[in-house]
């Protein structure tokens, strides 16, 4: 996906989740930059991956009308290693029950949160 990773905005959250489904063990993590607002999803199993990088507007959030409770449209690319036929839906089912996500084509501030 040509991240630096090496690059000191990217921000670590500290995060992993671990998730089963059926005998297989999934690490879901996030990482943000911090000056432009990408967001990267990814999980890993033993020999697989999978990756959401969501790009947005930065302009948009700038805007003086622009409410934390709005959308704003994100760009999305994806990257996968390995056959894993569940390793996406495994990512879209955890975004969807443990996030504020509604859609990964969607940004909104603070979605990656969900109050329990």
């Amino acid at each position: 996906m040509g991240l630096n990773a090496k690059n000191p905005n990217w921000m670590a959250t500290g995060e992993c989740e671990k998730v089963k489904h059926e005998e297989s063990i999934y690490l879901i993590y996030r990482t943000y930059h911090k000056l432009d607002r990408r967001d990267v999803w990814m999980i890993y199993s033993n020999k697989d991956n999978f990756s959401y990088l969501r790009e947005i507007d930065k302009s948009k959030l700038m805007n003086e009308t622009f409410s934390v409770d709005e959308t704003v449209d994100a760009k999305v690319n994806c990257g996968k290693i390995g056959l894993d036929k569940y390793i996406i839906s495994v990512l879209n089912s955890y975004l969807k029950h443990n996030t504020s996500i509604e859609s990964i084509n969607k940004y909104k501030i603070n979605d990656w949160y969900k109050e329990r």
